[in-house]
């Protein structure tokens, strides 16, 4: 009888350690390592039981195994055991079912030992229950009864008397327990003395489903879970996102079974047919291919994909929702309907709406979605049509009989479901078989039909099952009264030969692989390869009389092949027929010359019989050639004795004979083959099916007889030495070799008379050598077709790396064995094929001229060597006439082997997205190579389309190159690039953090300065706070502020038309994505040239979308009537960026005089006091206000001229090249060969850079990361705890925050530093003048200034607080100027926050492990976000306040109820750039948490 229980199994860390990676050995605590099968239960010999499936490893540990310090803690959670199901799904679609226990384990001693792992390490090990049948719950409640023998104090959770050991009862409940008969049986068994049961439901009944549905309906709405269930039904790849692994399993499952009686297509493969696949939230999926996939996030309650899922037809959607929230949300469907004695008018909803979910609910849930099947195939069956084979559903018919009834046309949801594999396998399979006798489908429709209770289909659960009690005999027998425990979970009993394979791999590992001829294990004996392990247990008598037996073997075969030989026809060569073949490879293969002796007396005893040795002249050679071979074969083996003699002092294990392997049969066959490629093939294709390579030895083109192929073994034939004298010798280069061993291995495939088709005959069908075990490594057998070639080079010119390259043509062809090595001589040769002998630059110039580049070059005259070379798309050109209005420019470096720089040079468009325009490789930076590049890109432009802006960082030499060429075009300076140069240059000057953070705020308001007499009042304010550090002011206003204020501070920079691009980031974006694809500093002109060009055309790509989307797609946000004609005729991004303006003019009512007009005058875009007139009037904002930029939806220009052409110019060089003399017709000659003919240029690349001083290094910088600028030093050295910079600086390890654990775990990721106050009474006041650039000794002055500021507005906090009495308290409580404050003077929240917020006007965050709030201004209006300040208050252990900083991108949480309420009008405006950062704070918090977000809590709950 068949069991429950398939194997029991033990996964975690095997002798032989492996990283993820493949890397063998141990590398670290921080690494992880691959899982490995350690147990199973049955053995993995027994006969009755197929292996557990190869993936269970890495599927019960998918994150892998990873080491720990400590085991098992019962205060830290993060060390408790983790328990989930899994289900596999086989290659035939049958479904295993996993229980899992994943926990930490000691370490085994051994592994410890050998691989040199600290000891009292611990490492994840995973106990796991397989079985066939769908009990999830009863395979968990056993696996954790086991757990719990194993590491309970007192064993069973239920049992103080553990009498067997671990393995004994895991034995018997895998090898006894038995599947219960469908509604029938109930088994029951024991583990110890806890008892479990099992039972499976009858076949008429739903099948059997041991799970609870409740996870799937908590975790999707009602419209997520029937968008879910129409995906599953249409087939489509779906994508399950989950952190619980549990979690992953359940929904699946539940799914599955919610489409009933259709089962779902393929569950968990990567394919592209259709999917079910699971994958933890934390793996990240960027970089995968999701196109079509439905990703459903079931933290999230989100579904995404890229293509539309057709919606279930109405009114069958509306129904099953309706069905669906009666059963998930009656409290809610029935909460109009009165509840009163009104008869049966309530039955409607269900009955248990109030209680817990339970398997009411699951079967309630499943008869919903059989009712809708049975709805939407309503009279299906009527359509089925039997071909006498099979079933066959007639789908047409079927949709034109349901469009009449519901009057509507076919709905692409019901086309595509009965399309599905899963209803064809419906009506194929299952009507045809015994299920269909089960099929509740059909019986449902029949009891609708009847007027009958659905749920009468259903069996009676009134028969009670017959129980099958399943005991163990051995428990609870008194004998010695042993009890068994373990501190760690223990290991099967292995054999002998595991045992010895244990001790090797762990004895290879340590470096003492020393087995042969060990004086502590004799029992191990070097195993020779090609030696029969057999004969070393057998005794010499034994081993003898094998030998005998052998021999006669032999002796029997050459018998039979030499009188079969002497039969051959007059018209058979010998030398090429299968007997001759034969007996070569015995005498050849022969260890102890018993085949070479064996055939001289067979001779002798053929001629001793009375045969005349009468022999035909081929039939003389063949017997010639073979006793030769048994004359060389007896010696080498007499000299091969002799050296065993030798080395039988050092091993007393004899060498058994070698065993040939015999292909004969495989490759005997009678087909015909179309053509002589078609067997050459064949033969191949077997070959590597056994484990051989099959090559052509010999061709004959048959001129004067048929024609023939000969194919050996690539083994085959004898290495031929080299010439050169010193390798003969024994003086070979190092790691070369050969693989030839004299293979005899021969077939011949022969040409037939008619037509060109080829049959094939085996002459020898013998192999002297083992079969591969795999071909990896097999030049010949790795060689690439030509599909594969055409593979690698559509993928080489799409700049695939070779391993990804490798993995696609496998994926191609599962019996692909092409190594890395294949695809690099495969590379190297396409670009051999495609250079052509060009050089690098001849290929570049081709190259260019082929795509339509626009290139310009300058040489050095004396040496043809290149000094800059400018290119340019042909797009990017008219992108740039387009789009002219700002240009960034920026200089990028290691990005080639001759340590030129690249000057990159990006423009905008209209959809707010970065272009490239040109890059230009300049020899050095100087004024004149700049200019020479700046004119370059001043020819590609039209004359009236010359740039406003170009954004630059200070790089005087194209400052001074772009005010030569465009000097009508303003210059910016970069921003960031001078607060940077600010921080290299000041921040050693200020001795404390405070007052240099201080002093940048002031100086971000200075540069941010609205207009002149802001900048000036701005800068007094700085020069005056700062008095006492001169050399910071000196340097920021002689450096900066006094030579090009007016090109950086946004006083003069909001009165140019910027678009928004004061910095180069976009340069420096694209700098960083194409150093990505690069990938090495040490490419050439040509190879950088093939990543720069299709990153552009992928970039124009993307830039052509987002032109599509702005004139057809309206987000729903632009359908009022004030963008009526704006829509579809500028660029979605100018759009948002109105809307913006829109929200600020609407919700503070914004006069000329406070607008300061930077939408219009910065962007070309309606301002705010604009947009607040138009609204007022009713009016639409007119097209004509919007900048053209803006309206420029296509690359298209209307300047270009049709009437170009170069007839003069050609006119005029025909009449210089006849004026010329000799040598200047040679020369002019010259020139225009290298313009009309690119490819074949003179030119050369630069002369590599050498480092003239110190010793060369013999390795090669290939990174593409810059130097750290100075500005990441200064900041590394004085401030180890800011955030990572843009480049790699090495800084000290940074330290567990401390009161870290003080704050929601969700956010904690967030905070970048805690810094501490003193703790006397005035922490709270103390923190908030350090956060404001006050010093901490600075809360003297903040006591004051909330006085004097609830003083100011006494009647407003009146209405505030609530009260005057409220208002007094918290003046008393600020008057405290003491050394120390009482409880009573402390620091108070959330009152103090509002005084705080509007006292500095500021936003003021406040955080605690109970309370979260923001507070903004009271009575301001709110400035741009960037002039915006945010600080951050903690509160920790109920007692404290510390200074919090956050990155710049942290949530926040929601914004005290108070400040809606009692705010100024003007003062709206401070909400709206945080409310995505307040929605993601409630994400992270959830609807669950323990935090409060509200200004009054109940501190008695907390």
């Amino acid at each position: 009888m068949a069991g429950i229980f398939e194997y029991f199994v033990v996964c975690g860390l095997g002798p032989e350690i492996r990283t993820l990676d493949g890397n063998k050995g141990y590398h670290g605590m921080d690494v992880l390592y691959l899982a490995s099968l350690l147990d199973q239960y049955p053995p993995s010999n027994h006969s009755l039981y197929p292996p557990p499936p190869p993936q269970l490893s890495t599927c019960v540990l998918p994150a892998g195994v990873e080491f720990y310090s400590s085991g098992f803690d019962s205060n830290d959670v993060s060390t408790f055991p983790r328990s989930n199901p899994i289900v596999l799904t086989e290659g035939d679609g049958s479904k295993i079912y996993v229980s899992c226990i994943a926990f930490r384990d000691p370490v085994s001693d051994d592994i410890a030992e050998a691989y040199r792992i600290p000891p009292n390490s611990f490492a994840d090990k995973c106990i796991c229950l397989v079985s066939r049948l769908p009990c999830f719950r009863m395979l968990q409640n056993a696996l954790e009864e086991l757990f719990s023998l194993c590491f309970s104090p007192t064993g069973s959770r239920l049992c103080n008397n553990f009498s067997k050991p671990l393995w004994d009862v895991i034995e018997y409940m895998v090898s006894n327990v038995p599947l219960p008969t469908p509604g029938k049986d109930r088994v029951l068994f024991a583990i110890e003395n806890c008892l479990l049961s099992v039972e499976a439901p009858p076949k008429e009944a739903l099948p059997h489903a041991d799970i609870s549905f409740q996870p799937l309906v908590e975790c999707l709405d009602v419209d997520n879970l029937l968008t879910l269930f129409t995906a599953v039904l249409l087939e489509r790849r779906i994508l399950l996102r989950s952190d619980k692994y549990s979690l992953l399993t359940l929904v699946s499952e539940a799914i599955c079974h919610l489409i009933y009686p259709f089962r779902c297509g393929v569950d968990y493969i990567d394919a592209p047919t259709p999917y079910m696949m699971g994958l933890h939230s934390g793996v990240d999926t960027s970089t995968l291919a999701m196109d079509g996939v439905v990703v459903v996030d079931l933290a999230y309650n989100r579904i995404t994909t890229t293509e539309e899922i057709p919606p279930i037809p109405e009114p069958d959607l509306s129904s099953l929702r309706g069905d669906l929230m009666k059963l998930l949300h009656p409290s809610v469907v029935g909460i109009d309907v009165m509840k009163g004695s009104f008869g049966n008018s309530l039955e409607q909803y269900p009955k248990f709406g109030n209680k817990p979910w339970g398997e009411d609910h699951d079967l309630q849930l499943r008869f919903i979605f059989l009712k809708f099947f049975a709805s939407i195939l309503g009279g299906y069956r009527n359509f089925i049509e039997n071909t006498g084979t099979h079933h066959v559903f007639n789908t047409q018919a079927f949709l034109k009989k349901r469009a009449r009834s519901t009057n509507q046309p076919p709905e692409p949801m019901i086309t595509q479901f009965l399309d599905s594999q899963g209803f064809l396998y419906y009506v194929e399979r299952v009507l045809d078989s015994d299920e269909n006798n089960y099929n509740l489908l059909d019986k449902l429709q029949d009891a609708i039909g009847r007027g009958e209770n659905p749920m009468s289909i259903l069996p009676s659960s009134l028969v009670e099952p017959e129980i099958i009690t399943i005991s163990d005999p051995g428990v609870g027998i008194s004998g010695s009264g042993a009890k068994y425990t373990y501190d760690r979970f223990p290991s099967n009993i292995r054999k002998e030969e595991q045992e010895e394979k244990r001790k090797q791999i762990l004895a290879a590992a340590s470096g003492a692989f020393d087995y042969s001829g060990s004086r502590h294990n004799p029992s191990s004996p070097s195993v020779r390869v090609g030696k029969d392990t057999k004969s070393e247990s057998l005794s010499p008598r034994e081993r003898a009389a094998e030998r005998e037996r052998m021999v006669l073997d032999i002796k029997v075969k050459l018998q039979g092949l030499w009188l079969r030989l002497l039969k051959l026809g007059a018209t058979d060569d010998p030398l090429s027929s299968f007997e001759y073949g034969t007996i070569l490879a015995l005498i050849e293969s022969d260890a102890e010359g018993i085949g070479g002796s064996g055939f001289v007396e067979c001779i002798r005893e053929h001629i001793h019989s009375g045969w005349q040795g009468h022999l035909t002249e081929e039939q003389f050679i063949a017997v010639k050639e073979l006793e030769g071979v048994e004359f060389n074969s007896f010696t080498t083996v007499e000299k091969e004795k002799e050296d065993e003699d030798a080395e039988m002092n050092l091993n007393h294990n004899a060498a058994p004979l070698q065993q040939l392997v015999d292909c004969s049969d495989v490759f005997s066959s009678n087909k015909i083959f179309c053509s002589r490629d078609a067997l050459i093939e064949w033969a191949r294709n077997v070959g590597k099916k056994n484990g051989f390579v099959i090559v052509i030895k010999r061709s004959d083109k048959g001129d004067s007889r048929k024609a023939r192929v000969t194919l050996a073994c690539e083994r085959g034939g004898t290495y031929r030495h080299a010439k050169n004298k010193s390798e003969v010798e024994g003086l070979a280069r190092k790691g070369t070799g050969t693989k030839k061993c004299d293979c005899p291995f021969k077939i011949i495939g022969v040409q037939l008379t008619s037509n060109d088709d080829w049959s094939v005959k085996v002459v020898c069908g013998f192999h002297n050598h083992q079969t591969a075990k795999q071909l990896e490594g097999h030049s010949y057998a790795g060689r690439l077709s030509e599909g594969e070639k055409t593979i690698l080079s559509d993928m080489t010119k799409n700049l695939v790396k070779p391993r990804n390259i490798l993995l696609s043509i496998k994926n191609h062809d599962e019996y692909n064995v092409s190594t890395m090595k294949t695809i690099y001589n495969a590379r190297h040769k396409h670009r051999l094929l495609t250079t052509a002998g060009r050089s690098q630059m001849q290929q570049l110039m081709k190259q260019l001229n082929e795509c339509k580049y626009v290139e310009w070059h300058r040489k050095d005259e004396s040496n043809e060597c290149v000094r800059d070379l400018f290119w340019a798309h042909p797009t990017s050109i008219q992108l740039l006439n387009a789009f002219c209005s700002v240009l960034i420019m920026d200089c990028t470096y290691k990005t080639n082997r001759y340590r030129l720089p690249l000057l990159e040079i990006v423009g905008v468009t209209s959809t707010n997205m970065t272009f490239s325009v040109a890059f230009v490789y300049l020899e050095a930076e100087r004024v004149d190579n700049y200019t020479w590049a700046m004119e370059k890109l001043h020819s590609l432009m039209f004359v009236d389309r010359l740039p406003n802006v170009i954004v630059t960082d200070r790089e005087l030499a194209l400052m001074n190159a772009v005010r030569l060429v465009f000097p009508t075009t303003t210059n910016l300076l970069c921003r960031w690039h001078i607060s940077k140069n600010v921080l290299a240059n000041c921040k050693k000057l200020f001795e404390r953090k405070e007052k240099w953070e201080a002093f940048m705020s002031a100086w971000s308001v200075l540069v941010f300065s609205s207009n002149e007499e802001e900048y000036e009042r701005n800068l007094r304010s700085l020069t005056t706070d700062y008095y006492t550090y001169p050399g910071a002011v000196k340097y920021v206003t002689e450096s900066w502020l006094n030579p090009y204020k007016e090109r950086f501070v946004a006083a003069w920079t909001d009165k140019v038309m910027h678009l928004g691009n004061v910095t180069t980031n976009r340069a420096e974006s694209a700098h960083a994505k194409l150093k990505r694809h690069l990938g090495s500093s040490q490419g050439d002109f040509e190879s950088s040239w093939n990543v720069i060009n299709a990153l552009i055309e992928l970039q124009h790509t993307e830039i052509k979308a987002s032109f599509e989307r702005s004139i057809s797609v309206v987000e729903h946000q632009f359908h009022n009537a004030l963008f009526k004609e704006l829509r579809g005729m500028v660029s979605r991004a100018s759009l948002n960026m109105i809307l913006m303006e829109v929200k600020r003019a609407t919700q503070v009512q914004i006069e000329k005089g406070i607008c300061g007009c930077v939408n219009r005058t910065s962007y070309g875009l309606p301002c705010a006091h604009e947009l607040t007139e138009l609204i007022k009037e009713g009016r639409t904002i007119p097209i004509d206000s919007v900048h053209s930029h803006w309206r420029q939806l296509d690359a298209m220009n209307d300047n270009v001229s049709s009437d170009l052409t170069i007839t003069p110019e050609i006119e005029s060089i025909l009449r210089q090249f006849a004026d010329c003399d000799e040598a200047g017709k040679i020369a002019l000659k010259r020139k225009l060969r290298e313009l009309a003919y690119p490819a074949m240029t003179s030119m050369i690349p630069p002369l590599e850079k050498v480092k003239a001083k110190g010793r060369p290094s013999l390795k090669i910088n290939l990174s593409t990361k810059r130097s750290p600028s100075l500005f990441e030093i200064v900041e590394s050295a004085h401030d180890s705890t800011s955030p990572a910079t843009a480049c790699s600086v090495k800084v000290p390890k940074e330290k567990k925050l401390k009161y870290i654990k003080c704050f929601p775990h969700q956010i904690r990721k967030h905070i970048v530093n805690i810094v501490d106050v003193k703790a006397d009474g005035h922490c709270g006041y103390r923190s908030i003048a350090g956060l404001l650039g006050m010093g901490e000794d600075g809360w003297r002055t903040v006591r004051q200034d909330l006085t004097h500021e609830l003083q100011t507005f006494h009647d407003e906090y009146v209405q505030l607080y609530g009260s005057i009495d409220r208002v007094a308290e918290l003046v008393y409580s600020l008057s405290c100027l003491d050394s120390f404050a009482p409880y009573d003077r402390w620091m108070t929240l959330p009152d103090m926050g509002h005084l705080i917020a509007a006292r500095y006007n500021i936003v003021l965050v406040h955080l605690s492990i109970r309370q979260c709030l923001t507070y903004l201004p009271l009575r301001s209006v709110s400035p741009a976000p960037l002039q915006h300040k945010l600080i951050a208050l903690g509160f920790v252990e109920d007692c404290h306040f510390v200074q919090v900083f956050m990155d710049s991108i942290s949530p926040i949480p929601p914004i005290a109820c108070n400040w809606r309420n009692y705010r100024y009008q003007c003062a709206r405006g401070w909400e709206i750039p945080y409310v995505p950062r307040i929605e993601a704070f409630r994400s992270l918090l959830g609807t669950n948490s323990d935090v409060a977000t509200l200004e009054t809590i109940n501190l008695d709950e907390t």
